[in-house]
C-alpha cells in the first residue's frame, strides 16, 4: 500500500495520495514516510491546516529534519504566519537545507512584504527626502 501511495503521489494525484496515506496512517500511525507523503500532498491540494498537523507530527519524531522545516515554513506562508514561517526556516537553515540560497530569498521577501517593514521604509524615505 505504500508503494501504490507513493506512486499515486510522484504521478501527482494528490487527492488520492492523500486518502490511501490516511487509510495507512489509520493503521500505522507514526510511519513516517505516510506522514510524509500525506503532508506534501495536503499542501499540493490546499489544505495547509492538514499539512501542519502531518509536518508538526513528523517534527515530533524527527525534530531535525531540515526538509519538514521547510516545508513548514511554506505551510506557515499560506497560512500567512509571516513569524512561524520565518521560526521555520531559520531552523532550516540551521538544520543545512539543501538549498540555502532559497531559504534566504524567502526570508528576504518576508521581511519585505511585511507591514512593519514597509512602514519603516517609508519612515525611511521620507527622512531622506526631507534631510
Amino acid at each position: 500500500a505504500a508503494f501504490i501511495t507513493w506512486a499515486f503521489f510522484e504521478n501527482a494525484f494528490y487527492y488520492v495520495a492523500l486518502k490511501t496515506s490516511e487509510q495507512i496512517l489509520w493503521q500505522k500511525y507514526n510511519y513516517r514516510p505516510i506522514m510524509e507523503i500525506a503532508a506534501k500532498s495536503s499542501y499540493e491540494i490546499g489544505d495547509y491546516i492538514s499539512a501542519k498537523k502531518y509536518l508538526n507530527d513528523i517534527k515530533k519524531i524527527d525534530p531535525n529534519n531540515s526538509e519538514m522545516s521547510y516545508f513548514l515554513a511554506r505551510v506557515y506562508e499560506k497560512l500567512n504566519d509571516k513569524n512561524l514561517a520565518l521560526v521555520q526556516y531559520k531552523k532550516a537553515l540551521a538544520d543545512n537545507y539543501k538549498d540555502q540560497i532559497d531559504i534566504k530569498r524567502r526570508i528576504v521577501f518576508l521581511f519585505f512584504e511585511s507591514k512593519e517593514c514597509f512602514t519603516l521604509l517609508t519612515i525611511c524615505w521620507k527622512q531622506s527626502l526631507i534631510n
